[in-house]
């Protein structure tokens, strides 16, 4: 990696500028020391499982690269009430484009875009004709994680319980905080300072 800084966990770098058909399937998967890491990385209590199933296409005359593909995982999470370990199963499609730097920072050559096609929004420049499909994967499933995992029996009511502050109700609305009008505390420690 560039600048010296650490490679990715789980790192399967594809470069296209090897020759063969315009468009290539792979299937990668991370090694249980690289899905350790991850997970690690991630704040996961495990990851069980990674692995992708990626198309790598050529397209506009070659000039631009587009990833498609699904990724499946099985994590394992902290509840957000609890902390009990909560494992699922995580299933989440991948798709992302990539052109050389000189087309990104010139835009002399035009590559024509599918204004509806999602992975054309911010084509990625290429670093040296590579792309790490593993570090996409692991970007991806990064999105694609529960941001409040629950154990079963879990309620959405026992986490706006764990989220209000201690004393209050979240059920009958005895909340100060949400109660104080805008910048009270702020206006009371103005006047502490005028005393």
């Amino acid at each position: 990696p560039a600048g010296g800084a650490p490679a990715p966990e789980f790192s399967r770098v594809f470069d296209t500028r090897q020759p063969g058909p315009a468009r290539r399937e792979v299937t990668i998967e991370a090694e249980p020391h690289e899905a350790a890491a991850l997970a690690a990385r991630l704040g996961l209590v495990a990851l069980d499982r990674l692995s992708a199933t990626l198309a790598i296409a050529r397209t506009d005359q070659g000039r631009l690269i587009r990833v498609t593909g699904r990724l499946t995982a099985r994590v394992v999470q902290h509840c957000v009430v609890s902390l009990e370990p909560v494992a699922s199963e995580v299933a989440d499609e991948i798709r992302a484009s990539y052109v050389e730097p000189r087309r990104l920072a010139t835009r002399l050559a035009v590559v024509e875009l599918d204004p509806f096609s999602p992975d054309d929004d911010d084509p990625e420049p290429l670093v040296d004709g590579c792309i790490d499909i593993g570090e996409l994967t692991a970007q991806c499933l990064s999105l694609a994680l529960d941001p409040y995992p629950r154990a079963p029996g879990v309620s959405v009511d026992d986490l706006t319980a764990a989220a209000a502050p201690p004393g209050a109700d979240p059920a009958s609305g005895d909340n100060p905080q949400a109660a104080a009008p805008p910048f009270a505390t702020l206006d009371r420690l103005r006047r502490r300072g005028r005393e």
